[in-house]
């Protein structure tokens, strides 16, 4: 009988052992085809780069991962402005012909009746303002001389914001990648007693934590979850994080403008009103509630008269969106003068000893 027991007990603990090692190898291969296709692996136009988090490589691009093909010293009669944010902001430093003017810098030539200005085109795909802001400290001020900085965000920021949010008490906005580069937390769990035995079965406890999270109804990353209290407060974080670049920018003697991009689904004339289209990226109730939140962005940036809002520049011209966020050409040129229209009578020449007419 004893006997029996035991190979019974001895059946049922390699079975178990198998139906894990099993469900370790099948999770592990539905992980691996997930990440491949929401690209949680290498990437070959970017590489690591410190603090950052990454930054671009490709062959155009200068030490710095930046679309600017002039010497980094600054010439005597040149009001630089850098140019700071995502994607979309970017696009308004590509080359608008063949002789190499930038998109931006032409409209800002163009708006000031000069042809002085130089913009340094340091936008990256995906940054947010955090990324921003220490790219700001370690390479621009340091490297570049601007007499203006000016920033074009808010879309990174809004989908890092519903990202990483994977914890209700979580208001951030991290990198849109921050969750992979959690390293001190990452080290401190897996020395624990628990943690030795973690990579060996790492995929059945990710998918059991996916398990709990979709039965247990706690998706904290929806901005259907936030009430008007929680959107507010963390439209008034964002509003710091950005409110915290321009001042340290100006504490080095240098203007800072930031500017609030526009999305296709966001009508800044109603919160509630979603652009209908039949291509919309996310679920109508789900664009409806990030609107609400992208509504907020912009009233903490109308109260400050160093930040300006673009969100209502497109509205009659939908046509131009390639998707959420991005534009065609057409759609560059559009935001390019309006900022170019702003900053007309903010840029003053005279306060900058580098700038001889």
């Amino acid at each position: 009988m004893v006997n029996k027991n035991k190979k019974i007990i001895t059946f049922s603990l390699a079975f178990l052992v198998l139906v894990i090692v099993f469900f370790e190898i099948f999770f592990g291969i539905v992980f691996w085809f997930r990440d491949v296709s929401e690209q949680l692996i290498h990437i070959s136009s970017i590489k690591d780069a410190p603090y950052i988090y990454y930054k671009a490589e490709a062959d155009h691009l200068n030490e710095d991962g930046f679309n600017f093909t002039e010497p980094i010293k600054k010439s005597d009669g040149v009001f630089r402005i850098v140019l700071i944010g995502g994607s979309v902001a970017g696009n308004l430093g590509v080359s608008l012909n063949e002789q190499g003017i930038l998109i931006l810098e032409n409209e800002l030539n163009k708006a000031l009746q000069t042809n002085v200005i130089e913009l340094v085109d340091a936008a990256l795909a995906g940054y947010v303002v955090e990324q921003e802001f220490i790219q700001t400290q370690l390479v621009i001020l340091k490297k570049y001389s601007p007499d203006l900085i000016i920033g074009l965000d808010g879309a990174n920021d809004l989908r890092s914001f519903m990202i990483n949010r994977f914890d209700k008490t979580i208001t951030s906005f991290p990198p849109q990648n921050y969750r992979q580069f959690n390293i001190i937390e990452q080290g401190k769990r897996n020395k624990s007693f628990m943690g030795r035995f973690r990579p060996l079965v790492r995929n059945n406890i990710r998918a059991l934590i996916f398990f709990e999270r979709l039965m247990g109804g706690d998706n904290y990353n929806s901005p259907m979850n936030l009430d008007e209290k929680q959107a507010s407060s963390v439209a008034n974080e964002y509003y710091s994080l950005v409110d915290d670049l321009r001042d340290f920018v100006k504490a080095k003697g240098i203007d800072y403008y930031g500017f609030l991009q526009p999305i296709r689904f966001y009508n800044n004339k109603n919160s509630e009103l979603v652009n209908k289209r039949d291509d919309l990226e996310l679920d109508t109730e789900v664009n409806k509630s990030l609107a609400n939140l992208y509504n907020k962005f912009e009233k903490t940036y109308l109260e400050d008269e160093d930040l300006f809002s673009l969100t209502n520049v497109l509205d009659d011209n939908l046509d131009v969106y390639t998707d959420d966020f991005h534009m065609t050409p057409e759609g560059h040129k559009l935001l390019s003068k309006e900022i170019a229209q702003i900053l007309k009578d903010k840029i003053d020449f005279k306060k900058k000893s580098s700038f001889h007419p």
